[in-house]
């Protein structure tokens, strides 16, 4: 290009052949998931923040994300419609929810509907079931592995001899024998 701002003419142009640095195939895995994690195409996942909320309530009118706008310097939360903040109340016609009120409403629904008594008593009890069933199924193997005869191992010319010993502290030690056949 010139100083002008004109394109060069075809004579101008050199074409210069240049070997690829890397192949096609991880080029294009490459650039799959660089679109993957654009977040201009996928808006990104929030783990934590400030709010209990975040990322997970969108306006019923349009769809959009709901952000925290505050009013007074800071002193009052709300939760608004992104779109209707960005672009103006003629784009979304949606609510603007006080912070408090909405996540004082979906809490006491998490609460009324998750922490039952009669169900918080038959999650632990499930807990314990498969405590104790892991704790049986352990002591059984222990039981049955100092029973255990000789193993052969396979593609060798010998055998090889396991023994299992208790030893005072109730932890079990290994002892491998190899023999020639």
């Amino acid at each position: 290009m010139k100083q002008d701002r004109k394109l060069n003419p075809p004579s101008d142009i050199v074409n210069v052949n240049v070997p690829a640095i890397i192949d096609q195939q991880t080029f294009d895995a490459v650039r799959a998931h660089m679109k993957a994690r654009n977040p201009k195409t996928t808006p990104p996942q929030v783990v934590g923040g400030p709010t209990l909320l975040t990322g997970l309530i969108h306006c019923a009118k349009c769809g959009g994300a709901m952000t925290i706008r505050t009013g007074k310097g800071g002193r009052y939360r709300y939760y608004t419609c992104s779109t209707k903040a960005r672009q103006g109340p003629t784009a979304c016609a949606g609510l603007t929810v006080p912070m408090e009120k909405l996540d004082d409403l979906v809490a006491g629904h998490l609460e009324e509907r998750l922490l039952q008594p009669a169900r918080l008593e038959a999650i632990l009890s499930n807990i314990l079931d498969r405590r104790h069933e892991k704790r049986d199924r352990k002591q059984a193997i222990s039981r049955n592995s100092t029973n255990a005869p000789p193993r052969r191992s396979k593609g060798s010319t010998g055998f090889m001899t396991q023994s299992v010993e208790r030893s005072r502290h109730g932890r079990c030690r290994f002892q491998t024998t190899y023999c020639r056949a």
